[in-house]
Parts: C-alpha cells; structure tokens; sequence
C-alpha cells in the first residue's frame, strides 16, 4: 500500500462532480487523506535511514524504521506545539510546507475520527485530498540530503 494508492480510496469514497456524499463518507476520506501523508512520511524515514537501493521494502530494518515514527511526536515536530517550528526553518519550503499540511491533515483526522458531532463539508474534504496529494508530492521531490535530515528531526527527540 502506497500514498498514493490511499489517495485513491479517499477520491473513491469522495468523488468530484455533483453528489452529496455521506458523513462517514466525508469522515473516511479525511482520515485516508491525513494517513496517505502520514504513510509518506514513515516511507521516507524508512528510505533515507535505512536506505533503498539494495534493500527490499519488507527488510526488516526498512520496517523498523517505517513502523517507528510516532504520530504525536512527528506532528510535534512539525510545528503543531508551536515551539519545534524553529528547527523547521532550517528546512527548505517544499520539507515546511509537507509539515505544515501533515499538522493541519492530522487535526482533520482527529475530528473525523472522534469528534462525532462534527460536520464534514464535501469542498473541504476534497480540499484535503488534494493537500494530501501535494504534501506526498512534496517530501517525494525534495533533495535527499534535506528529506534525510527531516527523517531524523521526526523520528528522533533532541539531546540538549
């Protein structure tokens, strides 16, 4: 399972066009949308840390490194407690931008999956689908010196 292919389940639960999709509907496809970026990340801590070529994807180091990033931690780090934002200016735009869509998807998640009185918005959720979809773009094309680095600052707390 890819990015990529959850995007496609959140298109496939929210179409475009006409059409009023229902609440779980809407809910479901924020969730997917936030876990497509949330699997972008994981993926690219597992590539950079424990490398690609050479390596297949169910090594067991790839996998420990995927399985490890923290949800709470990472959005942490991307800025969602306000006093890691800092480390992210060293970070060029393509790294803060997938942060701060990665932040904001995970409060949507977070709604849709436990603030049951919530309403979804069909424009919004698609919104979301199309953030999620540039967030993954995002991390995929950013220099690999820089998406190692971001790996390292989502996984790993800082000594001081």
């Amino acid at each position: 399972m890819t990015p990529d292919d959850l995007i496609e389940v959140a298109r496939v639960l929210v179409p475009e066009g006409p059409g009023r999709p229902a609440q779980a509907r809407l809910r479901r496809a924020v969730s997917t949308a936030y876990y497509a970026v949330f699997h972008a990340l994981a993926r690219n801590a597992a590539d950079m840390l424990s490398g690609r070529a050479g390596y297949s994807r169910g090594d067991a180091a790839w996998f420990r490194v995927n399985r490890a990033v923290d949800h709470g931690f990472a959005a942490g780090q991307c800025g969602r407690d306000g006093g890691k934002r800092n480390a992210l200016n060293n970070f060029p735009a393509d790294i803060r931008a997938f942060a701060r869509i990665f932040v904001e998807l995970q409060e949507h998640r977070h709604l849709a999956d436990y603030a049951l009185n919530a309403r979804f918005d069909k424009a919004a959720v698609l919104n979301d689908i199309r953030q999620a979809q540039r967030a993954v773009a995002l991390i995929e094309r950013a220099p690999e010196p820089d998406r190692r680095a971001f790996a390292a600052h989502v996984l790993f707390r800082e000594r001081r």
